[in-house]
């Protein structure tokens, strides 16, 4: 009798997503189908990896000075690269003339490169020479991360702007003093804070007085200070 209830069970789950998938299925099939002959394109295509890297520098605001397609030497992606992807060693240089390496990976686990994914990591900076910022009362090197609230606001000034990727999407790292506490406070220092493209609607530059708004403990908003 249980075996019965169990197999009956199976049964009217089975007419219940089976018409389910099958939709699933075949909107998939007729997509490919109606693009077949771009993405085969895009596969074929020789320059295809090399488009994907230079979409992906032009949305990150960095200008290519050396690329090199890597056949064996993948690093750090040389253990979970599939056949489908490509791993290119990088030179970038960023608007304030710094450059940096890097190691991109472009294309999906499963499509390869018919499907837009970037991945990036970067080599680790060398260490900078101590800089002053106006309105600074003392040298300071990289920043670290702040923490941040889970919710509210905060008045920051921007001194430095780096814009980097996660994954293809694009974050802005901006290095900025908080103007909404005491000079002589803990929070008075400079800091990093990392914000999402989204979450701004324009690009974050050295010198703008922004209010940052968080929610949950992410960025959720950027704006400019008025008045």
């Amino acid at each position: 009798m249980t075996c019965e209830l169990a197999t009956n069970d199976v049964n009217r789950l089975v007419w219940i997503f089976a018409p389910v998938i099958i939709v699933v299925a075949t909107s998939g099939l007729a997509w490919f189908w109606r693009n077949r002959e771009r993405l085969v394109a895009d596969w074929k295509a020789a320059d295809h990896p090399q488009r994907m890297l230079a979409e992906w520098a032009g949305k990150t605001g960095v200008k290519l000075i050396e690329s090199e397609r890597c056949a064996w030497r993948k690093q750090p992606f040389w253990i979970f690269n599939t056949e489908g992807q490509v791993v290119y060693r990088v030179k970038a240089e960023y608007p304030d003339g710094r450059t940096r390496r890097a190691w991109v990976r472009c294309g999906d686990p499963l499509w390869g490169t018919l499907c837009y994914d970037v991945e990036v990591r970067w080599d680790e900076e060398a260490p900078k020479q101590p800089v002053i910022f106006p309105n600074t009362p003392r040298a300071i090197t990289i920043p670290p991360l702040m923490n941040v609230p889970m919710v509210g606001s905060w008045s920051v000034a921007v001194r430095e702007v780096r814009p980097f990727t996660i994954h293809g999407d694009l974050y802005y790292e901006l290095h900025a003093l908080r103007t909404d506490e005491p000079a002589d406070s803990e929070t008075s220092s400079l800091f990093a804070l990392r914000v999402p493209q989204h979450a701004s609607q324009f690009v974050p530059q050295a010198g703008d007085h922004l209010v940052v708004t968080f929610l949950m403990g992410q960025v959720t908003a950027v704006k400019k200070m008025t008045g």
